[in-house]
């Protein structure tokens, strides 16, 4: 990443990576493979020096080191299974119509569409549910989750930088990004060419012809809205340190997620040029839905204590 003319940010994008022969890699799934792994080995780690327990017919009793990894191996396996379908439903939800007349096309992953938002509603929905039927406590097991989750995202959204996704809109800003080209496979899966950007749909989008485009390479400086996420995921995952190391209470750190993250992820998608509904982004609405749900549950959780 090297800055332009002007102070603007400027890097080429590539899709895929070329290995060996035909075979090459997602720069944008390496990155999200590499923030789960992350999250993950964050998450054991945690749970590993909070502990973790487990009730059976014996009663409940606490897990050592090696049976703390099973475990949260094994429940990140439900949830991430839980995140695929949660980040297409709510990916689908959004464009019904588009999936309307053909409903095969909604397994289609490998076209694109998921969201994160969507899918951290499917992971915690399944881990939830496997959670409390393994006798475990899925409060507890959120907390240790956090932190990772959010060094996660921050990891992924580089996967989104290195293809040019989630593209705002162009902007005269210094902190505007201009694509430098875009390596695509020209003769052969692997045989990459450097392209250079091509103009900006400006007139077509003003019009209402076309949506504006949210991932490609263009000739003038857009909103780099994943470079917004990436650095509000790490500002989170600090906050979410303090909070547990200060505040190490039960469903502290997992409420200073939602919150965190929800606030701060509410107001840069202020940048996004997604489609609104009351003006509003559909991830908006969850958001704001996910922090009064979890604020009443902090607020009645004390009173009854």
């Amino acid at each position: 990443m090297t800055p332009a003319l002007f102070g603007v940010l400027s890097w080429p994008i590539v899709f895929r990576i070329p290995l060996v022969g035909d075979l090459a890699v997602s720069p944008h799934g390496l990155a999200m493979g590499v923030g789960f792994v992350v999250g993950a080995l964050m998450m054991i780690r945690r749970a590993r020096r909070h502990g973790v327990e487990a009730g059976d017919g014996d009663g409940v009793h606490l897990l050592d080191d090696q049976q703390v990894a099973e475990t949260v191996q094994s429940l990140l396996g439900w949830s991430l299974l839980g995140a695929i379908v949660g980040a297409r439903g709510f990916h689908v939800l959004a464009h019904l119509e588009v999936y309307a007349d053909d409903p095969v096309r909604v397994l289609a992953i490998q076209e694109g569409g998921l969201t994160f938002v969507g899918g951290v509603a499917g992971a915690v929905a399944v881990g939830w549910g496997v959670a409390r039927r393994r006798g475990h406590d899925p409060v507890v097991l959120l907390d240790t989750a956090a932190p990772g989750l959010a060094m996660g995202l921050a990891i992924g959204r580089l996967g989104d930088l290195a293809i040019g996704d989630h593209l705002g809109a162009p902007t005269t800003s210094a902190w505007g990004w201009r694509c430098a080209g875009d390596f695509n496979p020209v003769g052969g899966p692997n045989a990459m060419e450097r392209v250079a950007p091509v103009p900006y749909p400006s007139v077509a989008v003003d019009s209402g012809a076309v949506e504006p485009p949210v991932v490609g390479c263009f000739d003038v400086p857009v909103v780099p809205t994943a470079l917004v996420d990436g650095m509000v995921a790490l500002v989170v995952t600090l906050v979410l340190l303090v909070v547990e190391r200060r505040w190490p209470g039960r469903g502290n750190v997992a409420t200073a997620w939602v919150v965190a993250y929800g606030v701060l992820r509410f107001v840069g998608d202020v940048l996004r040029r997604d489609r609104r509904m009351l003006g509003l982004t559909g991830t908006q609405w969850a958001l704001a839905a996910a922090v009064l749900v979890v604020v009443a549950w902090q607020v009645r959780r004390r009173a009854v204590t």
